[in-house]
């Protein structure tokens, strides 16, 4: 077989490599005058990963490698692949935020978010805030306006609540009925989970995944 590399061993390898792009109209491997794809045959879009079809049933996988280039990497795309025998699916995530913020007011019937990071509920004097998912140890730093102290309570990773109170320490009143204007920033903190980003969302049309895999024929 003229296409597969021989080892020592007797075994016999196909690479497989090409680049992969997103100009805007779809994922694609890059053929034209300056690339020239070897042993891939196409890439399918999926929801939430990309499928690279290879040309023939492996035996085994020796190694597969996605590197984003200059491009993707300034811009933080991480890529990781599931290597199969006959396609691959290849991830790509976000660089995952180190903390998410908002600052929160009262606007007179109730609490809003202002850049809408957090969905807030209001029972009596404990609010609720419903976010993305942050890590689990993450902490809470608050600025208080309004003469209403918010004080941090529970947290999980999707979710923080915030006691509101009145008056000095050793007299604190809780408030059901905050004053009109009343805000406070508040920060989530915690390197959070990622979910595969979309790739139909990432687009660029100068960025590409180089893709290089050697596969048991």
């Amino acid at each position: 077989m003229t296409d597969t590399i021989t080892t020592v061993e007797g075994r016999r390898y196909r690479l497989v490599s090409c680049a992969l792009r997103n100009s805007g109209q779809g994922w694609g491997i890059i053929a034209d005058a300056g690339h020239q794809p070897a042993g891939a045959l196409s890439v399918v879009e999926r929801a939430d990963h990309l499928e690279l079809q290879h040309p023939v049933a492996a035996v085994t996988v020796s190694s597969l490698q996605v590197t984003p280039d200059e491009t993707f990497a300034a811009a933080g795309l991480r890529a990781g692949a599931s290597v199969g025998l006959n396609l691959s699916r290849i991830y790509l995530y976000d660089e995952p935020a180190d903390h998410i913020t908002d600052q929160v007011y009262y606007d007179g019937s109730r609490w809003v978010s202002e850049t809408g990071v957090y969905s807030i509920t209001a029972d009596g004097a404990v609010l609720t805030l419903t976010h993305e998912s942050m890590g689990a140890g993450g902490s809470i730093a608050i600025g208080n306006r309004g003469g209403l102290l918010i004080q941090a309570g529970v947290c999980t990773p999707t979710t923080t609540k915030a006691a509101l109170y009145r008056g000095a320490y050793g007299e604190l009143v809780g408030v059901t009925t905050p004053t009109t204007g009343a805000r406070a920033y508040i920060t989530r903190y915690g390197r959070r989970a990622v979910p595969p980003a979309r790739p139909a969302g990432v687009i660029s049309p100068g960025g590409n995944l180089w893709i290089t895999a050697l596969l048991e024929a």
